[in-house]
């Protein structure tokens, strides 16, 4: 079965790329910027493949903290935005303050 079957896409995140977001969350927090790139990029494949709207803007906060340490801020911001739009969209009340800060 696939996994936008077992899980809504709009209330529950994958819980492969959970883990990847926790994890890249962890390394950034201890300097491991590379890998925590590299990690959250891989949760963000992972939910783009299964259509995860959830998902997506989880992993991509981490992303954008991720992207602002390497020097990437119009990159970062415009995920973001695209992330606001998204859970505007698709009502994600509860992504509003993770996106926001």
């Amino acid at each position: 079965m696939a996994a936008s079957t077992l899980f809504d896409s709009v209330s529950t995140a994958l819980p492969s790329v959970v883990l990847r977001t926790f994890l890249a969350d962890a390394l950034y927090e201890v300097g491991e910027i590379e890998e925590a790139r590299r990690i959250a990029d891989e949760g963000a494949q992972r939910a783009e493949r299964a259509a995860h709207a959830y998902s997506r803007v989880q992993v991509n906060q981490v992303r954008s903290r991720v992207m602002l340490a390497q020097g990437q801020p119009q990159e970062a911001l415009s995920m973001l935005a695209a992330d606001w739009r998204t859970s505007i969209e698709l009502d994600m009340v509860q992504m509003h303050p993770i996106i926001a800060a």
